[in-house]
């Protein structure tokens, strides 16, 4: 990125979406009746739409 006013647009845009994750993990994790569902609501719907980018494991 050339104009640095994206490049923070960009870095903040990526804390709210890393903290929105964070806080969607420890909602399925405290809910009995959705925590055996959170692998595939994190990981397995993404995959399916975008293939192996962003695996649950980290990798691409």
């Amino acid at each position: 990125m050339k104009n640095p006013i994206d490049a923070v647009a960009h870095i903040k845009h990526a804390a709210v979406l890393k903290a929105n994750l964070q806080r969607l993990k420890q909602t399925l994790a405290s809910d009995e009746e959705l925590a055996g569902y959170a692998d595939m609501f994190l990981w397995k719907n993404s995959e399916k739409l975008f293939g192996n980018y962003g695996t649950s494991d980290g990798t691409k």
